[in-house]
């Protein structure tokens, strides 16, 4: 059933989600059908309240204020202009008390100057693009009450700076650790898993120059119609023939209009439960790329990347397939599915280096999450460290440590998931590949991060 109104994020409410769901999951637990994963999922969200407070953070409000409002721009609101303008007057009329007790939660925290204007940053970019929108779809009147309630927020957190901490606030060890195996399986030692990612890093370097002092040319594609050479591609270049229609099925291409700026590729996916087979978008511009990179793309976020994964997986059990997702292995998955593809099949330097370039910034970003949530560094300190592995300018220090700061799990999740892959298959043939799509959780609950640190240090995987 399809919410209709703003949930009104009060201590009670808070509260009254924590008991709910612990009851739920030891329902869950006393039942004779085993529910590891939904349970692992429980725990996951008991975790956010409690211990991570995430309702204490001033982004929290606009995920679930601004976004909620915006129902247009999710896969059925953006691709089959399925959505309720009952339901976005709904929410919309109950902003006020939405923001009201949000300022009085806010107000009795204690926030770090860089949490407030990450959000005020945040805030001016999301109502600057949902609010033309948005008027289509409200009455006048509500649309200024809504502009009025947003900008009050905006000065709300603005007053918060003078007493805001000029401090960061890191998870710490045990938090990061407890956090990654909850969302994951994989039992994590960020101690292990830094000087994995230092010995790795190194070893990119060194393919990388050398890939580059053989191979200095890059192919370009000059942009007509951009849709148009990736359809092309995507029916010409995958080695796997039988069952196509299936990497096909459920998927549209569409050019990235205002909703997938910070990305040249991007995948939306169906949350409607109703359906019987998973429906998704793969997002892209129209500026020119190199062949390597649209190709990569079209791997990662298609196929076998996110939407093909997505559609085993939902063979299975539909509801589950799509509500319980592991992060860390899903974006593991994609990425391996690019090295595959660059190291096995095409093998070129340009593909190589492409590859190695995105997987560099993923080892980049999870290195500062280790040294930031786990050692807790503060953000100079961790950037001079990397610049003592790896040499790269201070903006783009300064950038990965902001990102990794701000999304721990999403900046782990594909040097991490990508190694917990490798260990899984041993051998890179895509034979194995749906059977690890329906049963990873399972391989991967409680494994510990030592045993694909091994997989790992015994050269499973190549570059």
């Amino acid at each position: 059933m399809e919410r209709s109104d703003l949930t009104i994020y009060s201590p009670e409410i808070i509260n009254q989600g924590i008991t709910s769901f612990r009851r739920l999951k030891d329902e869950l637990e006393y039942s004779d059908v085993e529910h590891l994963d939904l349970i692992a999922a429980l725990n996951a969200r008991i975790f956010e309240l409690e211990v991570l407070q995430e309702w204490k953070e001033p982004s929290f409000y606009l995920i679930h204020s601004i976004h909620a409002v915006s129902v247009w721009n999710n896969y059925e609101g953006l691709i089959e202009g399925v959505f309720s303008r009952q339901v976005i007057q709904a929410r919309v009329k109950d902003i006020c008390a939405f923001f009201s007790e949000a300022k009085k939660i806010l107000s009795a925290a204690e926030i770090p100057r860089l949490h407030l204007l990450n959000a005020i940053g945040e805030l001016k970019a999301l109502h600057k693009r949902t609010a033309p929108v948005l008027k289509q779809y409200i009455p006048d009147e509500q649309y200024q009450l809504y502009n009025q309630e947003v900008q009050g927020y905006h000065d709300f957190l603005i007053l918060q700076l003078p007493k805001s901490l000029d401090l960061i606030r890191p998870w710490g060890k045990s938090i990061l650790e407890s956090y990654v195996h909850m969302k994951s399986g994989i039992r994590l030692d960020s101690e292990l898993f830094l000087s994995d990612l230092i010995v790795y890093l190194k070893e990119l370097c060194s393919g990388q120059k050398k890939d580059e002092t053989e191979s200095a040319v890059t192919s370009k594609i000059e942009y007509q119609s951009e849709l148009q050479i990736i359809m092309e591609l995507g029916q010409t270049l995958f080695p796997w023939k039988e069952d196509f229609d299936l990497k096909l099925e459920s998927l549209d291409i569409r050019e990235a209009v205002g909703i997938n700026e910070m990305r040249r590729f991007g995948y939306l996916f169906s949350n409607n439960l109703q359906l019987t087979k998973p429906k998704g978008i793969l997002l892209a511009h129209s500026q020119d790329m190199s062949l390597a990179r649209i190709q990569l793309g079209l791997i990662h976020e298609w196929y076998p990347g996110h939407h093909y994964s997505r559609i085993i997986k939902t063979r299975r059990n539909y509801k589950e397939g799509i509500l319980l997702e592991n992060q860390i292995f899903e974006e593991g998955w994609a990425k391996y599915c690019e090295y595959f593809f660059a190291y096995h099949l095409v093998k070129t330097n340009e593909i190589k280096n492409e590859f190695n370039k995105g997987l560099m910034k993923s080892v980049l970003l999870a290195m500062a999450v280790v040294l930031i949530h786990a050692k807790r560094f503060d953000f100079k300190t961790a950037a001079d460290f990397i610049h003592g592995v790896y040499e790269a300018d201070v903006q783009t220090l300064h950038n990965i440590c902001i990102q990794a700061y701000f999304s721990p799990v999403e900046s782990l999740s594909y040097i991490l998931g990508f190694f917990a892959v490798s260990h899984l298959l041993q051998i890179p043939v895509p034979g194995s590949s749906e059977k690890l799509l329906l049963t990873h959780n399972e391989q991967l609950r409680d494994l510990p991060y030592s045993c694909i640190s091994q997989s790992l240090n015994a050269g499973r995987v190549h570059l």
